[in-house]
């Protein structure tokens, strides 16, 4: 049993190996969009996502990002955010709006979760294209421009290029300076192009607002971005990646805050994988290579045996946690 075992393990890494390699030559050549719209560009809508108790100090700066693209047919800059008390920066956020009436701060009274501040700003969004971002993230100038002629061209979604922009904070903010390179210029366009479809990260992507406002976001799983490109992808929507859609963002700074990041992240796609791979495989839009690539990209995921653990901090509904035989669990991160 030892034997069949080292042999499994053995081929899932050499196949994992030969696919990664052959992601990085497509990436060499990603898909573009066309070089001009395919239609006139129609009013847009920003969505940026905030817990302001956390991100006071740069809220300001990511909106004044905002308001400097350049964007012809008129861009509506929405800072949907929650707190849980009244915050000095609420006033400099109510005069900017009066300043400059595309800028609307949206306070989501009761909210706890990014998907819910998503969702209730989808209630006053007036643009046709609605793009989604952290708190962080400041957009290049023509980022607008650049995602309509994907949308005016077929695709439903299109997710940018996440760039570091604070790389020189700390070792742990180049390290994963490195990292997002590798993912969002190489492994994200190259597995795009290899299986047919791209996926939603959470940040730097723009929807059309229609098909977002159909899929919205799920606040019970972890990992609500990738929850909502899969049901897309799976309903026969199209989400193209492009490495050229730059938006920059702040990388954790602290090995802890790091750890903290990508345990929510590891159990949020463990979750997904377990919902979706049977719901891609058995989806009748997508094709042979679409849920291979499904099969691929999440069955790994699914191997993982996972158990349920109770947060003291939570309302009895527990949080996912996994469990790696040869590395024992890992403790609740809520």
């Amino acid at each position: 049993m030892t034997d069949w075992a080292y042999l499994a393990v053995a081929t899932a890494l050499l196949g994992t190996a030969a696919f990664i390699l052959l992601e990085g030559f497509l990436a060499l050549n990603p898909q573009q969009p066309p070089e001009e719209p395919q239609s006139p560009y129609p009013r847009a809508s920003a969505i940026i996502a905030a817990y302001l108790p956390n991100e006071a100090a740069t809220v300001e700066e990511t909106i004044d990002a905002f308001l400097r693209i350049d964007y012809p047919a008129g861009l509506q800059v929405i800072l949907a955010y929650n707190t849980p008390r009244d915050l000095p920066v609420e006033a400099a956020l109510r005069a900017l709006a009066e300043r400059d009436p595309r800028f609307v701060p949206f306070r989501v009274e009761g909210s706890t979760s990014k998907a819910q501040n998503v969702n209730a700003a989808l209630a006053i969004v007036t643009g046709e294209v609605t793009a989604v971002f952290d708190a962080d993230h400041q957009p290049d100038a023509d980022s607008f421009r650049r995602a309509w002629r994907w949308l005016s061209s077929g695709w439903d979604v299109v997710q940018g290029h996440c760039v570091i922009r604070n790389g020189e904070e700390s070792w742990v903010a180049r390290m994963v300076a490195v990292e997002f390179e590798s993912i969002y210029a190489v492994s994200h366009p190259g597995r795009a192009r290899m299986h047919g479809f791209g996926i939603f990260g959470g940040s730097n992507g723009y929807w059309k607002t229609k098909l977002l406002r159909k899929i919205r976001m799920h606040g019970s799983m972890l990992t609500e971005d990738i929850d909502s490109a899969l049901r897309s992808v799976e309903a026969g929507y199209k989400i193209a990646n492009d490495p050229y859609l730059v938006s920059r963002e702040l990388a954790p700074a602290t090995l802890g805050a790091l750890t903290n990041q990508r345990l929510r992240w590891a159990q949020g796609w463990f979750q997904v994988s377990l919902k979706h791979l049977p719901l891609g495989l058995r989806s009748r839009h997508l094709t042979l290579r679409q849920k291979l690539g499904f099969f691929i990209c999440w069955a790994g995921a699914s191997s993982i045996r996972c158990c349920r653990c109770r947060c003291s901090q939570s309302s009895g509904t527990g949080c996912w946690s996994m469990t790696v035989r040869s590395i024992g669990p890992f403790r609740c991160s809520c």
